[in-house]
């Protein structure tokens, strides 16, 4: 060990001098190399000297993670825009600050993916929550799997569901008024009488759904102009329920699982999260038909597998039992908040409905443990 004329480790005074010019700035690595220095400086023993030793390995440990976190920081929406929202939602899950984080981002996607429709997304947010109107269809399946970017899964509409009465004129409003949005058409799913008691109209969408809660479906459009000429079209589909309380009634019939999400002012919904985010979808269709056979075509392109039967998945039925009655309360259903407090179930509506119901079948998964009809899944209140 080398000393000075005074007696000072001269290894020491050395160390100190290269670490004094780490010690600027106020966070606590500065801090800790600070009492390293003062510790250095002074005559150190041996027991300061491995108090020294300790402070630098704290230093170490305390860099790692720092440099992890900025990483982490810089890179974060990067990883999840290649994410789905289930497997953002898991990551999450491994911390609180993480949580709050992959929240905001979710709302920034969600914002981003708005932005191509509305001028304002968070104003059309508050306009949702007033009228409970809901967004559903291809466009949600294309945010829920990240497929923004994906030519392929480019949405050809935006499909709004909305209660019957003002909610639904309400919402017309204001995409008329505020986004530009011009009423092209309206389509009455019940048929339409005249004055005589004679039929007047009688939409053919009432043939496909079975005019099950829908009321009448209309159209909007707006022009996509860049330097004064005309690039495209946004068309807009607003669904009215038969209900005054609630727009997603008519979700519960959509042919395929994998379609029956939505998203309100403050949660992202989706019914089937297994089967959906593995890209399968059980089809609950009664009848067969043309705009059937083009819709199943169209998914089936996207790499989705669609099945008429549950025995012909190839994992547990789960959520998607035939024999099972289901509730928008229950815990085969995933929601995301994307509020804190958001998506409570004293704000969703409590509907109950069964896949396949009118085929009246029970399921035969060969892992299906239920096998009898009319079993309801657990409540998330249970």
């Amino acid at each position: 060990m080398a000393l000075n004329e005074s007696g000072v480790n001269l290894e020491a005074l050395e160390a100190a001098s290269m670490l004094s010019g780490l010690c600027s700035g106020t966070g606590p690595t500065a801090f800790l190399l600070q009492e390293v220095v003062t510790l250095l400086r002074n005559r150190p023993s041996v027991g300061e000297l491995e108090k020294a030793i300790a402070s630098l390995k704290e230093i170490t440990n305390l860099a790692h993670r720092t440099n992890v976190n900025a990483v982490l920081h810089n890179a974060f929406d990067k990883i999840l825009d290649f994410s789905t929202i289930r497997d953002a939602v898991r990551l999450g899950q491994t911390s609180v600050a993480f949580r709050l984080r992959v929240q905001n981002y979710i709302v920034r996607r969600l914002h981003s993916m708005l932005k191509a429709w509305f001028l304002d997304p968070p104003l059309l947010r508050v306009v949702m929550r007033d009228t409970k109107a809901v967004i559903s269809g291809s466009w949600v399946l294309t945010f829920l799997l990240g497929l923004v970017d994906d030519v392929q899964w480019e949405a050809k509409d935006i499909d709004f569901y909305v209660p019957f009465g003002y909610a639904c004129k309400a919402l017309i409003t204001h995409l008329t008024t505020k986004e530009g949005y011009v009423q092209t058409a309206k389509y009455p799913i019940a048929p339409v009488v005249g004055d005589e008691g004679q039929l007047v109209a009688f939409d053919t969408l009432s043939y496909d759904f079975g005019r099950r809660s829908m009321r009448a479906v209309y159209k909007l459009k707006k022009d996509v102009v860049m330097d004064s000429v005309v690039v495209g079209t946004r068309n807009i589909d607003i669904i009215e329920s038969k209900s005054m309380n609630n727009g997603i009634e008519p979700i519960m019939h959509f042919d395929r699982t994998y379609v029956m999400n939505w998203i309100t002012y403050d949660s992202i919904v989706c019914l089937y999260p297994t089967l959906t985010f593995d890209k399968i979808g059980v089809d609950q269709s009664y009848r067969k038909g043309h705009k059937i056979e083009i819709r199943k075509a169209k998914y089936a392109e996207r790499g989705f597998a669609t099945v008429r039967d549950t025995a012909e998945l190839r994992m547990a039925c789960g959520a998607a039992c035939l024999s099972l009655t289901r509730d928008t309360h229950d815990v085969g259903t995933m929601i995301v908040p994307l509020v804190e407090g958001g998506g409570s179930l004293e704000e969703m509506p409590q509907i109950r409905w069964k896949l396949a119901m009118e085929r009246m079948l029970t399921c035969s998964n060969p892992k299906c443990t239920r096998g009898r009809y009319g079993e309801m899944m657990r409540s998330r209140r249970a």
